[in-house]
């Protein structure tokens, strides 16, 4: 019984070390998105923080190893950094909106597809875009974030930010390569262990 007593206990400081991606995640995108806006202001000169008023289409993060897969995580990445700069008074606009609402009988009704040929491109005449890429090791992700001036391609501003890699990071991850991230593990278990036998 003791032993079980100090094991709940060094659990129960181990595990505000290791917050939930729930709060992890937006609040990386918050900075990530501070900083690219911070960068622009700079790069721009004359103009207030945040700045407001700039149309950007936000794009999905790509594995740096191939440009051509994404992930979960990165896409939910992309969301929060979107919220961002919409609450911040930037202008985003939708690249994934259908041409129409589709509806889907047991499913519901949807705006948004990736799907090329059904995609609403007439209005999508962005300022800036937001691009980057990111990179899995063995203990965290690595997104690495940029904002392009669409008519020059020129990088007005980037920032990174790391992901430390948990359980419900793992989740996430799977980008569709067929490859397995089996041999990623978290560093810190955060699961209760079973009680021990008196």
């Amino acid at each position: 019984m003791k032993t079980s007593l100090v094991l709940l206990a060094l659990l129960a400081l181990l595990l505000p070390a290791v917050p939930a991606m729930a709060g992890m995640l937006p609040d990386m995108a918050a900075e990530t998105a501070d900083e690219l806006d911070a960068q622009l202001v700079q790069r721009l000169g004359g103009i207030e923080r945040p700045a407001q008023g700039m149309t950007l289409i936000v794009t999905t993060p790509a594995n740096l190893s191939n440009l051509e897969l994404t992930c979960p995580l990165a896409r939910l990445y992309a969301e929060e950094l979107a919220t961002w700069f919409v609450s911040m008074g930037y202008r985003v606009q939708e690249a994934r909106k259908a041409q129409t609402i589709m509806f889907a009988p047991g499913r519901g009704e949807f705006g948004l597809t990736r799907n090329a040929d059904i995609i609403d491109e007439q209005n999508l005449s962005a300022m800036l875009l937001l691009t980057g890429s990111y990179t899995v090791t063995s203990q965290s992700v690595r997104f690495n974030m940029r904002l392009i001036h669409a008519a020059t391609n020129e990088t007005l501003a980037m920032a990174s930010a790391t992901l430390p890699i948990t359980r419900e990071v793992l989740e996430l991850l799977e980008d569709g390569s067929g490859m397995s991230m089996m041999g990623i593990s978290p560093s810190v278990a955060t699961q209760i262990p079973p009680a021990m036998p008196y």
